[in-house]
């Protein structure tokens, strides 16, 4: 019992990397349309989440033989970012590209699809990433990077944030909440949580 205790769950499976002011990270290494589709319905047991699905495709010829698949596997997602394939010690193949999942994709009602280029994927999310969101980051490449740049920036926005409701307490004369509920400042008494108060 104490092993099971102390098991914290396979790395890159549904993996939790960071939960920070209402936005979720997961990590994940599926890479093939069916293990995709298991991770999407996994994440739809969290209601009123927007899901923001970061996919790096795994060789050349899977991309080639599964783009229809990959182009309906990512149904009902809100924002599918694609970036260029890991291509796991294959060559590149002519007319074979991000290109054919993106086409897909689009052909298979996803409206919001963009492509971005991997080194720049981390500072992408962090410029639309809103409240709410449960951030998906799948594949079997080097995506791994890219979800930790995304939770190393996540962490350091949290100690910022954190730095600055410390300054503000010192600089104030007076109580400054976090979370404070607005229900007992108001007059109909209601009123979700103020960031600070």
């Amino acid at each position: 019992t104490r092993a099971i205790g102390n098991f914290g769950g396979a790395k890159r499976r549904f993996q939790l990397r960071a939960d920070a002011f209402g936005v979720m990270l997961i990590d994940d290494y599926a890479h093939h349309p069916t293990e995709i589709k298991a991770v999407l319905d996994a994440c739809r047991n969290w209601k009123n989440k927007r899901l923001v699905v970061i996919f790096q495709p795994h060789r050349y010829t899977r991309t080639k033989i599964l783009a229809d698949e990959f182009g309906r596997c990512f149904k009902g997602v809100d924002k599918l970012i694609l970036t260029e394939i890991y291509a796991a010690s294959e060559k590149p193949i002519r007319g074979v590209s991000i290109k054919n999942i993106y086409d897909k994709a689009k052909a298979n009602g996803i409206s919001d699809v963009t492509i971005v280029k991997k080194d720049r994927l981390a500072d992408h999310v962090m410029e639309l990433k809103k409240r709410g969101d449960m951030i998906i980051v799948l594949g079997a490449g080097d995506i791994k990077k890219v979800a930790d740049d995304i939770c190393d920036s996540m962490k350091k926005e949290r100690l910022l944030k954190d730095t600055l409701i410390e300054e503000l307490k010192r600089s104030v004369d007076g109580l400054v909440l976090t979370k404070e509920s607005l229900r007992s400042h108001t007059s109909f008494r209601i009123g979700g949580p103020a960031a600070i108060w």
